[in-house]
């Protein structure tokens, strides 16, 4: 009845992580590699980049720290194809500038690209009164008075807009 693909590569992957829990890392690897392959039958990318995410905690504690590294990478790289910000983010490590959110580099990046709020808006799924206060809540975190030099400072510090 529970036999089937989904399952079997949920219950694959919960085993391992119970596993990988107990310091057990040499027996979580087959579990996941099973996992892996069916997330994959089932072309499940997100599922596919949490499996490599514990293949990666597998391997460190196997004292493989490239093998790890590649695994992170391969997680990481799904996560940003699908737009998975969060998981980019805790993964990646990395800090917005300025202490931006992700909302306001998106909305900065458009404006340093010449986009109106009202074009930033429609590119976001926003209201023009949610870019004009996320405009202002940027101007004030990185010290700019204007448009112009928020896309100074923004050009400075590498936000571009992304797809």
């Amino acid at each position: 009845m529970f036999a089937t693909a989904g399952f079997r590569a949920w219950a694959g992957q919960a085993r391992a992580a119970v596993l990988i829990t107990q310091s057990r890392h040499a027996e979580a690897l087959p579990v996941l590699q099973a996992a892996a392959r069916e997330y994959r039958g089932l072309h499940a990318r997100y599922e596919t980049a949490r499996i490599y995410e514990l293949l990666a905690q597998a391997h460190r504690g196997l004292a493989l720290p490239n093998v790890a590294a590649a695994d992170s990478a391969t997680a990481l790289a799904i996560y940003r194809e699908l737009g998975a910000l969060p998981d980019v983010q805790r993964l990646d490590g990395r800090r917005l500038p300025g202490g931006l959110t992700e909302r306001e580099a998106d909305v900065l990046a458009l404006t340093a690209g010449g986009a109106s709020n009202k074009d930033t808006a429609a590119a976001l799924f926003i209201s023009q009164k949610t870019v004009g206060r996320h405009l202002a809540n940027i101007f004030a975190k990185i010290g700019v008075t204007s448009r112009t030099a928020a896309a100074a400072w923004a050009h400075e510090n590498g936000l571009h807009p992304r797809r």
